[in-house]
């Protein structure tokens, strides 16, 4: 019963967190889709390109948050600052390469056949939220740094600010309203980068106000790049961001096969990906907590600790995605009606929501299996699986059952959902069968954490 406690305690901040910063792409997308469908179109476009590097980064950088509950385990609090500042200097680096890939990404455009004004609102959007993205590595390397100090409450009331900031500037420059221009979905990537500001100033301040996160000293003093720290953050963190990236590459390669069947599947899409990831918080927050658990377990020798945390995480993350999926049966009308407003979406994408309810369990499942592994630091097999779930099993069935003959006439969106199902399912499987197997390493003693 303490370990589940201790799972809730860390698990039930992470959760309000996420939820929040996953209600910034909703705001962003339920204020599109009430300026316009073509608003919400590009922005389904933008946003999709722009998640790729923004997952790669969230990737990269949530190895820090278990790594320090590590150190905090094993009493190496000294070895704190240089992680902290190392995973900023990392982020700030990647985030920079990041947004040049991006601005670069941005002349295939036309290679999507969209129409016109959906093309021209997607470039303007991508051409101001990448300014975003330096700035998000720097806020993640601070942010997983206080996760894993055992702090998540500091982060809940820092993304909480973050939504209401986002939805106030999305109001004002998506509507015009209060003498600010009216620019549609372009205003999101406004918002955007406002929001990541506070990300990064909010954090800061509190590592110095705190009555006990400022006892670390985490911002004192400006510590340099360090190459050993930085490769030993780089090697742990890239299969973990391979890993993400491959998961929202996965996603995001389906809205380019939907977007040549129309502006209306495109934004049903849109909405349903939306739904699907406010659902999606529960196993991103859950995993998250396990993993941190994991890792003070494991800093302290305690691996049965571990395995045990595992246990119980699995079967609280069941319930949730179990309970989540009920809920979007009962529900899937009116969820699709608080994103548009537009009666063809509506039916349409209630219809998809049929097969996401079901879909759900799996891919919590699989999404909470792979953070938690990132406790044991285990992160390159789990990217392995992920690759040939996604890219082996799920992708090249999307393409076959909408752009061939093989299995009857090329399908639509369904279709596509179709094949998320089954590259999710086989995700799921393997890793859950990961988690269980690495803790039974740890506590045989075959296997232990490196320095």
């Amino acid at each position: 019963m303490s370990l589940l406690k201790e799972l809730l305690k860390l698990g039930l901040p992470l959760l309000v967190s996420m939820a929040a910063i996953v209600g910034l792409g909703v705001t962003d997308t339920v204020m599109a889709g009430l300026a316009s469908t073509e608003d919400l179109a590009a922005l389904a476009v933008g946003s999709s390109l722009y998640l790729i590097p923004l997952m790669l980064l969230i990737g990269l950088l949530s190895v820090v948050a278990p790594r320090v509950s590590w150190q905090l385990g094993a009493g190496r609090k000294s070895s704190l600052t240089g992680d902290c500042w190392q995973s900023m200097w990392m982020g700030l680096l990647v985030g920079s390469v990041t947004a040049l890939l991006v601005l670069a990404a941005m002349t295939f455009l036309p290679l999507l056949k969209l129409e016109a004004g959906v093309e021209a609102v997607a470039r303007d959007y991508l051409s101001i939220v990448v300014i975003a993205l330096p700035l998000l590595g720097v806020s993640l390397g601070l942010r997983n740094t206080i996760d894993g100090l055992g702090f998540p409450v500091v982060n809940m009331w820092v993304s909480i600010a973050c939504l209401l900031l986002n939805g106030v500037l999305d109001y004002l420059f998506v509507f015009g309203k209060f003498g600010f221009p009216q620019l549609g979905a372009v205003g999101c990537a406004i918002a955007t980068v406002g929001v990541v500001l506070l990300q990064i100033v909010a954090p800061a301040v509190i590592t110095f106000t705190h009555k006990e996160i400022k006892r670390y000293r985490l911002l004192s003093q400006i510590v340099a790049p360090e190459f050993s720290t930085l490769k030993t953050l780089f090697m742990l963190g890239m299969p973990a961001a391979f890993a993400v990236t491959l998961e929202e590459c996965f996603f995001t390669s389906t809205s380019l096969l939907v977007a040549p069947m129309g502006t209306t599947p495109l934004a049903a899409h849109q909405v349903v990906l939306n739904i699907a990831m406010l659902a999606l918080i529960f196993p991103i927050a859950i995993g998250q907590a396990a993993a941190i658990l994991i890792g003070r377990s494991l800093g302290k020798n305690k691996p049965h600790d571990a395995a045990t945390q595992s246990r119980i995480f699995l079967a609280v993350l069941f319930s949730m995605m179990l309970f989540c999926s009920v809920l979007m049966l009962l529900a899937r009308g009116t969820l699709m009606s608080l994103f548009t407003g537009d009666a063809a979406v509506i039916v349409l994408g209630s219809g998809l929501l049929l097969i996401v309810a079901f879909q759900l369990i799996v891919d919590g499942l699989q999404i909470g299996s792979n953070i938690a592994l990132k406790g044991y630091q285990d992160t390159f097999i789990p990217a392995m699986c992920q690759l040939f779930s996604y890219w082996v099993v799920g992708f090249p069935l999307a393409f076959v059952l909408t752009k061939t003959s093989w299995f009857g006439m090329p399908g639509g969106v369904e279709r596509v959902w179709y094949a998320l199902f089954a590259g999710l399912t086989v995700a799921a499987i393997l890793g859950v069968w990961r988690l269980f197997y690495i803790g039974r390493q740890f506590v045989s003693g075959s296997r232990a954490l490196a320095s």
